[in-house]
């Protein structure tokens, strides 16, 4: 997408997710997509209308309590530090318990490939922390091989 210094940050990102999806966005401000393994992403312009917000919903931590959790939890913290070294991105868990992961772009860089390449960037990083967990719970739960940890379940979106 070219950039036009007359457009509102709002237009200019509508007009990128326009080049990335034939769907309409739900508004102006947010795109959301569901992929063939049902991991589910949002793109969304944060309030500011200044950073682009890639959030790739991986797992729904409520299912898990007790030390099953806690453990779960550190790992999660691990994914996050690692995630600081080389091409950063963020793990979190949101105010619902999903597990996030996620990477804040500046509007004024962005182009549609970028957005792309970040989303597939930040897929691979899920999918990889999907499994860690996955096998970090196999060694906690009893039972796990039985019911594994999935990113089935209550979709985010």
């Amino acid at each position: 997408m070219e950039k036009n210094m007359n457009l509102t940050p709002e237009q200019q990102f509508h007009g990128l997710l326009s080049e990335i999806t034939d769907k309409s966005p739900q508004d102006d401000l947010r795109a959301e997509f569901v992929f063939d393994d049902d991991m589910c992403a949002i793109i969304r312009l944060d309030a500011a209308a200044q950073t682009v917000l890639v959030e790739i919903f991986a797992l729904d931590l409520s299912f898990h309590t007790g030390l099953a959790r806690d453990v779960l939890m550190e790992g999660i913290l691990q994914c996050n530090t690692i995630g600081t070294l080389g091409r950063p991105f963020f793990v979190g868990v949101d105010e619902r318990d999903f597990v996030l992961i996620f990477n804040r772009l500046p509007l004024a860089d962005l182009s549609s490939p970028r957005i792309l390449e970040e989303l597939d960037y930040l897929l691979e990083q899920s999918r990889a922390i999907l499994d860690f967990l996955e096998l970090l719970a196999l060694g906690i739960l009893p039972g796990a091989a039985e019911a594994p940890i999935s990113a089935d379940g209550p979709r985010p979106v």
